[in-house]
């Protein structure tokens, strides 16, 4: 176990750097970060998280307190003066700061434990048990999320929002003669009336003595909760067909701009960014299916075992696979089905909220059986607010 005043040197270290992003956003004026703050932010907050639990489990164990640190230094002083070649009764009383309490608290402990030089194998008082419980809870671990490329959030005013949605733009600007009527171009924008949904799922029982006995657990389960909603939100802003209470999503969507599949998947891809240097939109991100973006880092030339046709593949960065990707920043995702990609300007979808995420507990309807569940919900609507910006490609014929 790392020593608490590294540990909360490092959570400080941490945390000036985290602020020091939001500082960054602020001083450029924007509401927003971009995605690469927005990703070097998540991983800093995830870092102190982790931290916090270390410190925690630090604080349990008596570093931070100096009776107890001064206690067990004393019995390891004890220890030591008891092992083989040390002078013949040597006891904690003789070493240097035998007058302290810490010192007089062990020779105490040390005299409870032995008899004649031998240590008892049973004390006459009660001892701790080692825990059977693991301490702490090790998650699962998720996929890379969509949503850290959603920088576009608005608090809505009520459970009703409205956004502009632009459909058209026909540019007629040309020159004219004197007294000559000027042309007319077209900008066309539609107003969209939407409503947010609730987003929400329940843990199960869990029994009581739980609760108290871990708080790990607790933290575990809250959070548990909270990631499954972003989870289901991902899902919904990819995926979701327009039914019931579900978002219309990215690849359900009309107007969205379509690239077929043209001769092979880098020459499709190379495609889909040529079309959008052409009308001007500016990608935020490309989405891969795992098993898509794998098939393109192993691609060969001719079948050549050492000849790989993306030398930087998918995945490493610009790397020599700039000439397909650009500088437009990957993503792999199985939320994105296999066989189609997206490449968009993710700054063009709105999340609407109102409220955060809620989390509660209900100590009440399981009195009969000792046990508590929870309930996260979050309120949230989706505004696509420009669709031809998002282009969905077709990576098989």
């Amino acid at each position: 176990m790392r020593d608490i005043t590294e540990l909360r040197e490092t959570r400080a270290k941490l945390a000036a750097a985290r602020a020091a992003i939001t500082s960054s956003v602020e001083a450029r004026g924007d509401s927003h970060a971009n995605p690469k703050e927005s990703e070097a932010f998540r991983r800093l907050t995830e870092r102190i998280e982790t931290l916090n639990d270390e410190i925690e489990e630090a604080v349990r164990a008596g570093q931070d307190n100096p009776q107890a640190r001064a206690v067990a230094g004393a019995m390891a002083r004890a220890t030591n003066c008891n092992r083989p070649g040390a002078d013949a009764g040597t006891r904690i009383g003789d070493r240097a700061g035998a007058g302290d309490w810490a010192s007089r608290a062990a020779d105490a402990i040390w005299a409870a434990n032995s008899f004649d030089g031998e240590t008892r194998a049973i004390t006459a008082s009660s001892i701790d048990l080692p825990s059977m419980v693991l301490p702490q809870v090790v998650p699962m671990e998720r996929p890379k999320r969509v949503i850290d490329l959603l920088v576009d959030r608005a608090e809505s005013p009520s459970n009703a929002f409205e956004f502009w949605q632009q459909t058209t733009r026909t540019n007629n600007a040309a020159m004219t003669a004197d007294f000559a009527t000027k042309p007319t171009s077209t900008f066309t924008v539609t107003p969209v009336e939407d409503r947010l949904r609730v987003l929400a799922h329940l843990s199960e029982d869990v029994p009581n003595r739980l609760w108290l006995d871990y708080d790990e657990l607790r933290q575990f389960l809250i959070t548990e909760l909270y990631q499954g909603l972003l989870d289901a939100l991902e899902e919904q802003v990819l995926n979701g067909d327009g039914s019931g209470e579900n978002f219309e999503g990215i690849l359900h969507a009309s107007g969205t701009t379509a690239v077929a599949f043209d001769t092979d998947v880098p020459t499709t891809l190379r495609g889909a960014l040529s079309t959008f240097e052409t009308s001007g939109v500016q990608p935020t991100g490309w989405v891969l299916n795992p098993t898509d973006a794998a098939a393109l880092d192993l691609l060969r030339e001719g079948g050549t075992p050492d000849l790989f046709v993306l030398g930087g593949g998918y995945q490493n960065g610009p790397a020599n696979s700039a000439n397909i990707f650009g500088d437009v920043p990957r993503l792999v995702s199985p939320r994105v089905p296999a066989g189609k990609a997206l490449l968009a300007d993710w700054t063009k979808v709105r999340l609407f909220t109102r409220g955060g995420i809620l989390t509660m507990l209900d100590p009440f309807s399981g009195f009969a059986t000792n046990t508590t569940r929870l309930r996260s919900e979050m309120r949230i609507g989706m505004g696509l607010l420009r669709p031809s910006a998002f282009a969905v490609i077709a990576l098989s014929a």
